[in-house]
């Protein structure tokens, strides 16, 4: 048996799998906070279990150096060694939360993806982008008999923009704050910076969102945005979530390029599956294609968006038995 873990910016998630990745309880969620609360949650679901478990592999929202992650946008650095200690495992695995999302995608069923673009579905390296609370990515390498999970901080890379809204955009958030990397514009938060964006140009967005902004955080801005576009409410809104469905198909293609991902793009995170009707347009097809040298290449290559949120829960529990 198993306990894996996904420990993104918002919510962790631990269940407990036995080896053939079956699991042995539900998946239990969890408030991240700054992450100080781990030991404490994986202790609730132990005792809840009720037998042993000497095994875990967490996965967590961050870069992992030889079983360390100084956590971007949690707070905490999380140390494998005095963590599996403070516990009792024989056995505690830290990998890089892309990778436990990269992992997962083998075990996902057709009914758990959506296709944006079919492409030829030919075996090859994939790569996973997933704008959540930050922007992860990750990599699928194909050694020509396994898919083996690699991670990125790609998500961390400077943003370059592709349009004079980008370009605008782009020189609003440097006034801000300095140098603007791609989860500035590719995350929840992200959705926030552009609707700003567009109301430091002059534009008005409708009274409904004002007053529904009014009421959340600024994690919370992005679903108020997003669901105004969706419901054609708001046309600041609408222009917002334009310009993010834009950027995440440039950005995705440039994953693609990058890591010759003729196996796949797959588009995690939390906020893809809630912006389906914006995904599934021409617009994002056409800016996922349109490349001045890798344009035939890119529409060989498949497009889709991963619906099962414990896709990186269950790849920790596949990671952890192959590799832990």
């Amino acid at each position: 048996m198993i306990l894996a873990g996904d420990i993104g910016g918002t919510n962790t998630r631990l269940a407990i799998f036995d080896d053939q990745q079956k699991p042995l309880t539900e998946a239990h969620k969890f408030s991240t906070g700054n992450g100080h609360q781990l030991e404490a949650q994986i202790g609730q679901v132990l005792e809840k279990f009720g037998q042993k478990v000497d095994r875990a592999c967490i996965a967590v929202a961050g870069p992992v150096i030889e079983g360390v992650c100084r956590s971007t946008n949690i707070g905490r650095t999380f140390v494998a060694e005095e963590i599996g200690k403070t516990i009792g495992f024989k056995s505690f695995t830290l990998i890089n939360d892309l990778v436990g999302n990269a992992s997962g995608i083998e075990l996902l069923g057709e009914e758990e993806f959506v296709t944006l673009l079919p492409g030829e579905g030919r075996m090859g390296s994939r790569a996973v982008v997933s704008p959540g609370t930050g922007l992860g990515e990750g990599l699928l390498i194909y050694d020509g008999q396994y898919h083996r999970a690699f991670p990125s901080e790609g998500g961390h890379s400077r943003f370059a923009p592709t349009t004079p809204d980008e370009a605008g955009l782009l020189a609003f958030m440097q006034k801000k704050q300095g140098d603007v990397i791609v989860e500035h514009i590719m995350s929840g938060r992200g959705i926030g910076n552009i609707f700003d964006y567009y109301v430091s140009t002059g534009r008005k967005p409708a009274d409904s969102v004002l007053a529904e902004l009014a009421k959340v955080d600024h994690i919370g801005r992005g679903g108020v945005i997003s669901k105004a576009a969706l419901g054609h409410a708001c046309d600041v809104c609408k222009s917002t979530m334009e310009l993010f469905v834009h950027a995440l198909a440039i950005e995705s293609a440039s994953m693609a390029v990058k890591s010759f991902a003729i196996g796949g793009i797959y588009i995690g995170g939390g906020i893809p599956p809630k912006i389906l009707p914006l995904l599934k347009t021409e617009a994002f097809a056409k800016a996922f294609t349109t490349h001045v040298t890798m344009g035939e290449f890119l529409k060989r290559v498949p497009v889709r968006v991963i619906l099962n949120d414990d896709t990186a829960l269950e790849g920790a529990a596949l990671y952890g038995k192959r590799f832990g």
